[in-house]
């Protein structure tokens, strides 16, 4: 995360053992250990499910921010 901007891709941490975050998970039908991507207007854009290494999930976060920014 340290790679990007605070303007660039935001993050929030939702626990699934309280109330809110397993409403999120129900949501979008996941399980914990996901990270749900989402555009700057709040539509969901892709799951990465499971545990991932760094490099994956740089390459996600890259991809993620140049299809938001139209680059």
């Amino acid at each position: 995360m340290s790679n990007f901007d605070e303007n660039q891709l935001q993050y929030l941490v939702a626990n699934v053992r309280q109330t809110k975050g397993r409403q999120l998970a129900n949501k979008h039908g996941v399980n914990h250990v996901t990270l749900l991507l989402f555009d700057g207007k709040g539509n969901w854009k892709r799951i990465l499910a499971g545990s991932n290494k760094s490099d994956y999930l740089k390459t996600a976060f890259d991809n993620h921010v140049a299809k938001s920014s139209g680059k």
